[in-house]
């Protein structure tokens, strides 16, 4: 029975009958597998996605080596094998008793997994986010304490640089600027951009965003040495941390509790820039900049109190504001992306008719791109609310050679 959901991979409910029946094996399974690929483009597109994104493998090993483990409600891993030549992947685990959107449900009863970047539907987001969060953090505690094996975390490939760096963010910066301020009028307040209509070089947004992000561009290697310098600030994180790939239910209380469905792109990281990969797709920018401060101070409090290193807010929050400025290389190329995902409204005469970011027509995009969508929002309201580029502009002063290439020597 096929199972509608997500944009990375197909997915179908299985019903089994075993030769001997066991009452700990599920006979309702679910599996993930590949999208077809019916001539050489859809090959080629289906291999690049695969490998860019490395969805499949990390959640496979976090499936098969940690989830029976992990300190929050997982589904029950039952097989799963990848080709690492094609990318070909199947991923088979049980079937979670989940309600439809309008289903109603009682103390400790799954609700229906929230919809990707829609989080105004949720009657309490904040607490959505926190409970998500704080199940991280006690994973990155478990990891470092040894709760779920002892030097577990050495199973899993150490922080690494990218095999290639973001580039042409230049180039990117004008096309974002161009669509925020001259067609796609929805996305981003003017309290954000200033005045709309044309992009003008004297606009504070625009005349910091131009200045400062290609020098980030120059520095993302030293930033990722600063990040991945005390091995305190990470381990365990989830960089997909997005509110449909988490299951929640609620206590006799009504307190929110949650889970993970979707483990894509685990990895061992800095737990900065895992927070801000997992904040990133939250439609909801203004309860981002509201919150964030708090449910870094929860991640740490708990972290510590599960066995985890004893961090520094400061420290953390400085990791924090540098991961914003690397998502700002990625981000500022999304308005073109968007242009290529097929959708007749992605283009600028298409833009202008669409007067609100919670259009239908956005979140219908195709494979859930309305994701990309709320990563712009999110990232323009961080350079603006957080002042990135006078954050940027003192920790370069502070860190950085003159060329923003090598770290200095302290």
């Amino acid at each position: 029975e096929q199972f509608v959901a997500g944009s990375m991979s197909q997915k179908c409910c299985l019903k089994v009958t075993y030769a001997k029946e066991d009452p700990d094996l599920h006979t309702e399974l679910f599996v993930k597998y590949p999208f077809s690929a019916a001539d050489a483009h859809e090959r080629k597109s289906v291999y690049i996605s695969r490998f860019l994104m490395n969805n499949d493998g990390p959640e496979m090993d976090f499936a098969r080596i940690l989830s029976a483990g992990a300190p929050m409600k997982c589904p029950k891993y039952y097989f799963g094998d990848i080709c690492l030549n094609t990318g070909t992947a199947i991923l088979i685990t049980e079937k979670l008793p989940l309600p439809g959107p309008s289903d109603d449900f009682g103390p400790y009863e799954l609700e229906a997994i929230p919809f990707k970047s829609v989080d105004y539907l949720l009657d309490k987001p904040f607490d959505y986010y926190d409970a998500m969060t704080r199940n991280i953090a006690k994973l990155a505690a478990w990891g470092k304490c040894g709760k779920m094996g002892r030097d577990i975390e050495q199973v899993f490939p150490a922080p690494a640089h990218p095999a290639a760096y973001f580039m042409s963010t230049k180039k990117r910066v004008d096309v974002f600027l161009e669509a925020l301020y001259t067609y796609a009028h929805c996305l981003v307040p003017e309290e954000i951009l200033g005045p709309k209509g044309e992009v003008r070089s004297d606009e504070w947004f625009v005349k910091t965003l131009r200045e400062c992000l290609p020098e980030v561009e120059k520095a993302q290697g030293p930033i990722l040495d600063y990040l991945f310098r005390n091995p305190d600030y990470g381990g365990f994180t989830h960089q997909n941390m997005n509110t449909d790939n988490a299951m929640f239910w609620r206590d006799e209380d009504g307190n929110v509790c949650s889970g993970f469905i979707d483990w894509g792109r685990f990895k061992r990281d800095n737990f900065a820039r895992g927070l801000s990969n997992g904040y990133m797709c939250s439609d909801l920018c203004e309860l981002v900049q509201q919150s964030d401060e708090q449910w870094i101070k929860n991640f740490i409090e708990v972290l510590g109190a599960n066995g985890g290193p004893s961090l520094s807010f400061e420290t953390f929050w400085e990791h924090y504001m540098l991961s914003w400025l690397l998502q700002g290389l990625p981000a500022v190329d999304l308005p073109r992306q968007l242009g290529l995902t097929g959708s007749p409204f992605m283009n600028p005469e298409g833009w202008k008719d669409i007067q609100d970011y919670k259009d239908p027509r956005i979140f219908r995009l195709p494979n859930y791109n309305n994701g990309m969508c709320a990563i712009i929002r999110n990232f323009a309201y961080y350079w603006k609310c957080k002042n990135l580029p006078e954050f940027w502009q003192a920790w370069k002063a502070k860190h950085l050679d003159a060329s923003c290439r090598k770290l200095k020597d302290v």
